[in-house]
């Protein structure tokens, strides 16, 4: 429930942005990565959260499966609940399978390159509504793309600050975050 609380600003996002322009939060690995052929596989186990948040989970354990890999597409994933720094990401050249502990509720939450996602850490907070979130700041996690050694790197995000108490649309916070450094 903490890590649900935790992620409900960028939930809240991303949901209003499939709202207005289409498209589905929850939604197999290969919609985002067709051209990776292991994106079709194990379609239960790799799936994206939004545009920028991907969750690798055992969905299948203990269905007699011997098999604890999950799909990771090249580029950089950094683990959202990770308290262990630059140690909790990881570049792959290429569509790599990784394996998770054999349990059923082992997952891997990650941060896509070129992210900005909007989080408030709810084990501190402890907050029970989105109105109790609204008291505290918003964390702005950005992972940016630097692939391109020409360009600067970049992270593109969206954060809609949903306060829990208005209903009319109109009169909301929408913040379109776009982020630049020189490489290096």
């Amino acid at each position: 429930m903490h890590n649900k609380m935790s992620l409900i600003r960028y939930y809240y996002s991303e949901m209003r942005h499939f709202h207005h322009l289409g498209g589905a939060f929850y939604r197999p690995l290969f919609f985002d990565y067709p051209n990776e052929a292991e994106a079709y596989s194990h379609q239960a186990r790799n799936v994206m959260l939004g545009r920028s948040v991907k969750l690798g989970v055992l969905a299948d354990a203990g269905s007699g499966s011997q098999n604890t890999e999950i799909v990771y597409p090249a580029g950089t994933w950094c683990r959202i609940f990770n308290r262990r720094g630059p140690a909790g990401c990881v570049t792959y050249n290429e569509t790599t399978l990784v394996s998770l502990p054999s349990l059923p509720w082992e997952f891997a939450l990650d941060l896509s390159e070129g992210s900005i996602i909007p989080m408030q850490d709810n084990k501190d907070i402890q907050a029970h509504t989105t109105a109790e979130l609204q008291r505290e700041a918003v964390e702005l996690h950005v992972l940016p793309n630097c692939t391109d050694t020409t360009k600067d790197c970049t992270a593109k995000g969206l954060y809609y600050n949903d306060d829990g108490e208005t209903l009319v649309e109109t009169e909301v916070n929408v913040y379109y975050l776009d982020y630049s450094q020189p490489q290096g």
